[in-house]
């Protein structure tokens, strides 16, 4: 079965993005489990998949622990571990959903005082990386 990609322009060039469900059983806000939907980039280039500020922030993701200086668009940022993270993505028929879920998922966030790790991380989407394709042995096909 299929996956749809949607192409769309970000940072200067046409990307495939893919929307998908996010899910943390773990977390809840006000009662309710953390969840929400999330248009990640997928990245070829990226090996760890993440979600961004801006998706945490609007579901409200908490992360705790030390987080792992990464380096994002050209600026430091800091990521956060997350397991217990549920991806699902639904397949062409748009009835179908394919679980893309891994152990561990990162969650990018600035690291403070720092002008360029700021403003990175607000223009940064949440990346599927090969973490994910090669997790699910999954392929990127174009039709042209």
């Amino acid at each position: 079965m299929k996956i749809p990609l949607a192409v769309r322009m970000h940072s200067e060039g046409l990307k495939p993005f893919v929307a998908a469900h996010l899910k943390i059983p773990g977390q809840k806000v006000r009662g309710s489990t953390v969840r929400g939907l999330i248009s990640p980039f997928v990245d070829t280039g990226s090996p760890f998949t993440i979600i961004s500020q801006t998706d945490a922030e609007r579901l409200r993701i908490q992360v705790s622990g030390n987080p792992r200086r990464i380096w994002l668009g050209g600026a430091p940022l800091h990521n956060y571990e997350l397991k217990g993270v549920e991806l699902k993505v639904a397949y062409e028929d748009k009835k179908t959903f394919c679980d893309i879920s891994i152990p561990t998922v990162g969650v990018a966030l600035p690291i403070p005082n720092d002008a360029d790790s700021i403003k990175t991380s607000k223009a940064v989407p949440s990346i599927i990386g090969t973490d994910i394709l090669l997790h699910h042995r999954l392929a990127i096909y174009f039709d042209i």
